[in-house]
């Protein structure tokens, strides 16, 4: 798994007391009246991960100068960003375990071109980096940027309320790349393999070119036949033959037709597999962590335990002596609100008795991990066997047998075109 999260937002001067806001892992949702900078902080946000728009000047925001935006990669790397509220540049700071960083400098603009700037960086922690969307009707393409990503991952109360797709940035001209983008974070395929379709103008003039040139060749065709005499026999044995062929075609395209409708079955099937078997596969990490906090505990009950019989033992060695208090000897001597004396001996055997209960509970839940764990490692297999299914049935469809089905639906359709053409002779 890939991703990052927000964990702190914090925005200082340099005499103002720090501003911050923290962030816990998953959906956080930030409410409150009106007026009381939710707005503001959506702003703020943006701005840290690569918005050209800088915050609004509000009352609140005297005084203040930079913002530092703390984000937790997926791998569990922390780091820091740091931009002056006037605009410029981010400097990142990646955070050690000892506390120690390393720091670099990151450019405002998006571009994929190197990855000193801050959305190669964003994306490099997705794997998103490097990846094309399609721009427009016409297949061409431009880089992902993560600002295609950012309406996504940050949403204030006008894009809940609205009425267009979330999925939608609100601009007319950036439908198509907003679609492709959704494209990509569904199925994890970008635009490159696209072709660029040709422009209107330029498909037009070719077109005109061809026309004139078949105007040209019917006419020196027209001027060299005079009037043709038919052969019926002739063009009946023609029909006949591509009568046949159609036939026979017809029988690839549906032969071709049966065959890509199963590898779509597969396919689907396939990554429905993958889906269920992930779930389980979390299902059983969580039940092993917490497994591992209960085995814990049962060992800090068992060290307390065997704590208490080893105590009991050197109490049971002592001499008897007599009770500092009164004077008196061992069993014979009382105090008000005071208890009596304990049988050291039962409590060590208690102590024992629940000792071995534990140890009990403690192989059985070893057991139930060792299981966890081999069922684990089964649907660990299963989960790389179904996705190698889909992946083998997405590249034959994609690759060999759709290209194949439209080869042979040309062919029918151009034998019907023939055959057409000679009925009308």
């Amino acid at each position: 798994m890939t991703g990052f999260q927000l964990r702190k937002l914090q925005i200082t001067g340099p005499e103002v007391e720090v501003a911050e806001i923290t962030f816990e892992p998953g959906l956080n949702v930030v409410s409150g009246p009106s007026d009381t900078g939710k707005s503001y902080l959506v702003e703020v946000i943006d701005y840290m991960l690569g918005g050209s728009k800088l915050p609004r000047q509000i009352p609140e925001s005297n005084g203040y100068d930079t913002v530092r935006l703390v984000i937790l990669s997926h791998d569990g790397k922390q780091f820091e960003l740091t931009r002056a509220l006037a605009g410029g540049s981010f400097r990142l700071h990646e955070i050690n375990v000892d506390n120690s960083y390393k720091s670099r400098k990151l450019g405002e603009k998006h571009s994929q071109s190197n990855d000193d700037n801050i959305s190669a960086f964003l994306l490099s922690l997705i794997k998103l980096n490097g990846k094309r969307v399609r721009k427009n009707a016409d297949n061409q393409q431009q880089n992902l940027t993560f600002r295609y990503l950012s309406n996504l991952v940050i949403v204030d109360e006008e894009n809940i309320i609205k009425k267009e797709s979330p999925i939608r940035s609100g601009e007319s001209v950036q439908k198509t790349a907003n679609d492709s983008v959704l494209k990509l974070l569904l199925t994890g395929i970008d635009d490159d393999a696209l072709v660029p379709l040709k422009k209107k103008e330029v498909v037009k003039a070719e077109l005109q070119g061809k026309i004139a040139l078949l105007d040209q060749l019917i006419s020196s065709y027209v001027e060299e036949l005079s009037d043709p005499v038919v052969d019926t026999q002739s063009l009946q044995g023609q029909l006949d033959k591509l009568g046949l062929a159609i036939v026979e075609s017809e029988q690839r395209v549906y032969a071709d037709c049966s065959v890509v409708k199963e590898y779509e079955r597969v396919r689907q099937e396939s990554w429905k597999e993958c889906d269920e078997l992930k779930a389980r596969y979390d299902e059983i990490r969580a039940l092993l962590e917490r497994f591992n906090l209960l085995d814990q505990h049962y060992v800090s009950d068992i060290s307390r335990l065997e704590a208490v019989v080893e105590a009991g033992l050197f109490f049971t060695a002592l001499k008897p002596g007599r009770c500092p208090l009164c004077g008196g000897t061992t069993g014979t001597h009382r105090h008000d609100e005071l208890p009596q004396d304990i049988d050291v001996e039962a409590t060590r055997m208690a102590c024992v008795q629940e000792s071995a209960k534990i140890r009990q509970f403690r192989n059985e839940l070893t057991r139930t991990v060792i299981s966890l764990k081999d069922e684990q490692s089964e649907v660990r297999r299963k989960y790389y066997e179904a996705k190698a299914a889909y992946d083998n049935a997405d590249a034959l469809l994609r690759d060999t047998l759709a290209p194949k089905l439209s080869a042979a639906r040309a062919d029918r359709n151009q034998l019907l075109e023939v055959q057409a053409k000679l009925r009308q002779t």
